[in-house]
């Protein structure tokens, strides 16, 4: 199992940074405000694996740090909602 683990590890972090990596720098995207949101999101979400997977090899991870990457996923699907309500009023 522990196996396992360090290997979806690796790969959740290869597959967001490999992701971020094809879309290149979001400030160079059409739409930069949205590009930023999906790099903040994929992040974000990464970091929550990785302390999931962590927690399940036994590494004690600090309450602060948890709710810390809760807060930035929080912040993440905050923006997109107010992107999403700015594009639907058309401002």
């Amino acid at each position: 199992m522990t196996g396992f683990i360090v290997v979806e590890l690796g790969y959740a972090v290869a597959v967001a940074l490999l992701f971020l990596a094809a879309y290149g720098p979001p400030k160079r995207w059409s739409d930069p405000a949205m590009g930023w949101h999906i790099a903040a999101f994929t992040m974000a979400v990464t970091a929550l694996v990785v302390l999931l997977l962590l927690a399940m090899l036994g590494v004690r991870i600090p309450a602060w740090l948890g709710a810390l990457v809760v807060g930035c996923l929080d912040a993440a699907l905050t923006w997109r909602l107010v992107l999403a309500v700015k594009a639907r009023r058309g401002s």
